[in-house]
């Protein structure tokens, strides 16, 4: 999956029958098979990738190879290329930055392949976690976010994935097919009914109801209640009370 680096190491130590027929040839194919342990991993959900993590880390223990920038490399290549298969799928993960600063700043061969596996086993668990996910009931829990937070000048798509764990993306996409409107416009819609309400119940001035329902900005809270409504917030206080 994606592109790969490569590279070959001399062999630095005495070689043996059981080693791979790529090192009794003098060199090491030090690269992890990205698509096999994803596809082990993710899909087929076996311990196969254990097995391949394990043995690259082996032979750069065992030949004694101490470029650990090459081993940052290849590691985070294959974070990367599981990354995209995560997100792809809904989920949010951390920076790609975070990942290589951790994993360079670990000082042995067996941190790093620890750090590794227990990232990887953290990615196995949320992807069957997310196969089992019931998606009407993320579409009820980010409804239940809006309307307990429309009022925060805060929210937002990202505001509301930060809550879910699930990429922007996803939920902007999941909420539009199973409710047929997007998630800015049931914000939208919840601020309008509130400030209907405060115009209608209350003497609050415009610019405080503005504030009240979550803008800072009096002049484009009134231009959108009036595209939405056909009334001037003071016209429609008028008209309504």
């Amino acid at each position: 999956m994606g592109t790969v680096l490569n590279i070959f190491y001399p062999l630095l130590t005495t070689r043996n029958a059981d080693e791979p027929e790529k090192i009794k040839n003098n060199n090491l194919d030090l690269i992890f098979n990205n698509e096999k342990i994803l596809n082990s991993l993710l899909i087929d959900s076996n311990d196969i990738w254990r097995k391949e993590i394990d043995d690259i880390f082996y032979l750069f223990k065992q030949f004694q190879v101490d470029d650990f920038e090459y081993l940052t490399s290849i590691c985070s290549n294959l974070y990367f290329e599981i990354c995209k298969f995560i997100i792809n799928k809904g989920l949010k993960i951390e920076n790609m930055n975070t990942f290589i600063a951790k994993i360079s700043n670990l000082e042995t061969l067996e941190q790093k392949r620890i750090y590794l596996i227990n990232k990887l086993e953290s990615f196995r668990i949320l992807y069957i976690e997310l196969k089992s996910e019931n998606k009407l009931q993320l579409v009820n829990d980010i409804e239940n976010i809006i309307r307990k937070e429309y009022q925060n000048q805060q929210i937002s798509l990202s505001f509301i994935s930060s809550l879910t764990g699930r990429n922007e993306a996803y939920i902007s996409n999941l909420f539009k097919i199973e409710t047929g409107q997007n998630i800015n416009t049931l914000i939208v819609n919840l601020r309008i009914e509130k400030a209907k309400k405060l115009l209608i119940e209350t003497n609050m001035k415009t610019y405080k109801i503005t504030e009240a329902i979550g803008y800072s900005d009096c002049s484009y809270f009134t231009k959108l209640f009036k595209k939405t409504t056909g009334f001037s917030p003071i016209q429609y206080r008028i008209h309504f009370r």
